[in-house]
């Protein structure tokens, strides 16, 4: 992305394009790094949601893993109590970003409860009545109960939030989360790894995948360039 000085300084929080890569580099090959915003911490002195709405700036705040650790964070009524103190801050945002760090669907008794992760699709509809918007589903915990909770991370979103990394047409498609006064933010995602390598869901083309190889590395670059082709 590129902006003009005056509308890279009115960004307040924004992690520009790249959302969830994990850390890229091989052999020398590195991603573009986007240009430099400016961030504002969140303190005391920051606006008032009503100011933050009215502001000409856009407002996009990046937050960290969404994990259901159990057995503290698995219902959704947990996840629910855990972000609700951050409910109003999320409101005077634009777009608030998070990495949805689990997978869609019961976890067996059978399987390494340690390794994997899993929800009910409800857990989703929770993070976004949190006020997040957009999720980066491609991570390594995507295809941890393969193809089929894949396919279920990408269904909880629609609708409710914005599903970046994953898609069933595209998953390396920018996503358009957060325009104003004729600008448009977009989002592309990958992980760089699956727990559940070499799976039918790695293979199932619904998930954005980079290796930390020059072809992934490739890959990458070629979304990002694309996202700005299209006037991201």
């Amino acid at each position: 992305m590129r902006f003009s000085r005056g509308w890279a300084a009115s960004i307040a929080a924004i992690s520009l394009v790249v959302l969830a890569a994990c850390t890229v580099g091989d052999g020398g090959v590195s991603l573009p790094v986007p240009p430099k915003a400016a961030v504002q911490s969140w303190n005391e002195s920051a606006p008032s949601f009503s100011d933050a709405k009215k502001s000409s700036a856009l407002r996009v705040i990046i937050g960290g893993d969404l994990l259901p650790h159990r057995p503290m964070l698995l219902e959704p009524s947990q996840i629910a109590t855990a972000l609700a103190p951050l409910r109003s801050l999320f409101a005077t945002a634009d777009a608030v970003v998070a990495n949805y760090e689990t997978a869609t669907g019961q976890v067996s008794d059978t399987e390494d409860r340690r390794l994997i992760y899993g929800v009910e699709p409800a857990w989703m509809d929770a993070v976004a009545d949190s006020g997040v918007t957009a999720v980066t589903i491609a991570n390594n915990h995507a295809c941890d109960l393969g193809r089929v909770g894949l396919e279920a991370s990408i269904r909880a979103a629609e609708g409710s939030m914005t599903a970046l990394g994953a898609a069933n047409d595209d998953p390396w498609r920018a996503r358009t989360i957060a325009e104003k006064n004729g600008h448009r933010v977009c989002a592309v995602a990958w992980t760089t790894f699956t727990n559940n390598a070499r799976s039918s869901c790695e293979k199932s083309r619904e998930l954005a995948l980079a290796p930390l190889d020059r072809k992934g590395t490739a890959r990458a670059v070629s979304a990002i360039a694309d996202a700005r082709a299209s006037g991201c």
